[in-house]
């Protein structure tokens, strides 16, 4: 070993002054076992087997591309309650950002977005921790852990210089793939938030009972959903095509490709699609799909381009692997993958007038507050009421112009009338505060698609 040792260092020496051939150098490593003696020989900490196989494992997933990975058993199961829409964590939706990961979604109600944090925020540390350069499966599984536990990001945002720093309780996150409203009195709108096993069911539904109600125009929106199962995708596009339509090809290496139909005639009325530079993978498959029929059209931004298939294998022993196995394109080849899907109207995201909601203070659970108390929650209540149009100061104080401000919101909103800051009035501002940022990040494409509906 010495040897081997000094022949490295020499190598070293002679790179500083000249450019060798590798032949110069050349020390036979083929061999696995050789490279896992020589680390568990030489290393200055003790390193057991199961961790040298593991970490040869991860590395040659982690060089196919940004999807495919070894996963543990933690983080199989993480992920498979992911996509089954329940598990333990914050709420927040991450996609890769090199050398980081990215917020790409906030769960509303969730831990998350009752601390503040938002879309596009980068996160750098878990736990004073910095996750450059690790794997979307790694980050994940150490923000997500057991209800009750807590977890700490470190987080860089746009426009702000200087690290953000959240301290979150984890607890359980339901999602609901699937919510629906009616809008404008005659605009059915559906919100899919994944796709999730069921999604395609809700969205059956919700398609029925508009159409029950004789509503023929219809909002889809995608904007910030991640993805999920691509049969879900292939269902759910087909109760909006006719029969026979082609949905999507998924291309494989060596097996035939794979051509995907609607099976039945589905939804015959207007549909105005909604997405973003987050809507991704089966996302793009129903954007792609629809993209191009009469009746639809695609308004927001160009989505993420996520075009490929990722196959999930979990082995006996509760570790898998997730291996991107194919490319797929929407209709006459429409290639997404690395591309995404364009609008048909583009409308960027407004993202311009947000400085209110990046210095929020955090709202943290808290007790009954009353008159005349100090506390930095009354601070954060009273952001939040200036925000949505109540005029008080921010001061932590809780005095006669907090108290009025209290009144005249619960008035608005159907809340007893008592001025009393408990736990029922902070879920209602935190829920208004979430529409209010929404509604000033996604409103304007949403306005737009009503425009087109109302128009035909």
């Amino acid at each position: 070993m010495r040897n081997f040792k000094l022949l490295l260092i020499l190598a070293i020496m002679i790179v500083s002054v000249m450019t060798p051939s590798f032949s110069d150098v050349k020390v036979e490593i083929d061999s696995t076992s050789f490279l896992k003696d020589f680390i568990k020989e030489n290393y200055y900490l003790e390193v057991e087997d199961a961790q040298l196989t593991e970490g040869m494992i991860r590395g040659m997933f982690e060089i196919l591309d940004p999807y495919s990975a070894y996963l543990s058993k933690q983080e199989m199961t993480d992920l498979l309650n992911g996509l089954n829409n329940n598990f333990e964590g914050v709420g927040l939706y991450l996609i890769e950002d090199k050398p980081y990961v990215r917020v790409q979604k906030v769960i509303p109600d969730s831990p998350a977005e009752k601390a503040g944090i938002l879309t596009d925020d980068i996160i750098v540390k878990v736990n004073s921790e910095t996750i450059k350069g690790q794997s979307l499966e790694v980050v994940v599984s150490k923000i997500k852990g057991s209800e009750g536990t807590e977890v700490q990001l470190g987080i860089m945002r746009s426009g702000r210089s200087g690290e953000l720093s959240f301290n979150l309780t984890r607890q359980k996150i339901t999602i609901k793939s699937v919510t629906t409203k009616m809008l404008s009195g005659d605009v059915g709108y559906i919100k899919l938030e994944d796709f999730g096993e069921d999604a395609n069911n809700q969205v059956r539904y919700a398609l029925a009972n508009f159409q029950s109600l004789g509503i023929t125009d219809i909002v889809l929106d995608l904007r910030g959903n991640p993805g999920g199962y691509l049969d879900v995708a292939v269902d759910i596009a087909s109760t909006f095509l006719p029969a026979g339509a082609e949905i999507v090809t998924i291309d494989y290496r060596r097996e035939p490709d794979v051509v995907e139909k609607a099976r039945l005639s589905g939804f015959s009325g207007k549909v105005a699609v909604l997405i973003d530079s987050n809507s991704a993978s089966a996302s793009e498959v129903l954007a792609g799909a629809l993209k191009g029929r009469d009746n639809v059209k695609l308004f927001g931004e160009t989505t993420y381009g996520k075009g490929t298939v990722q196959e999930v294998r979990r082995f006996l022993s509760g570790d898998g692997i997730k291996m991107t196995v194919a490319e797929y394109y929407g209709p006459n080849g429409l290639k997404i993958n690395d591309i995404g899907v364009a609008p048909d109207f583009y409308i960027e995201s407004v993202r311009s007038d947000l400085t209110l909601y990046e210095n929020l203070a955090p709202f943290y659970d808290f007790g009954t507050l009353q008159t005349d108390q100090n506390h930095l929650v009354l601070y954060a209540l009273q952001q939040r009421l200036k925000i949505l149009g109540y005029p008080v100061a921010a001061t932590g104080i809780y005095d006669a112009g907090t108290k009025n401000a209290i009144l005249n919101y619960e008035e608005s909103n159907s809340l007893p009338a008592d001025g009393i800051l408990d736990a029922a009035l902070k879920k209602s501002v935190d829920r208004s505060i979430y529409e209010s940022y929404n509604l000033q990040v996604m409103d304007q494409p949403l306005q737009e698609s009503l425009k087109w509906l109302k128009s035909q």
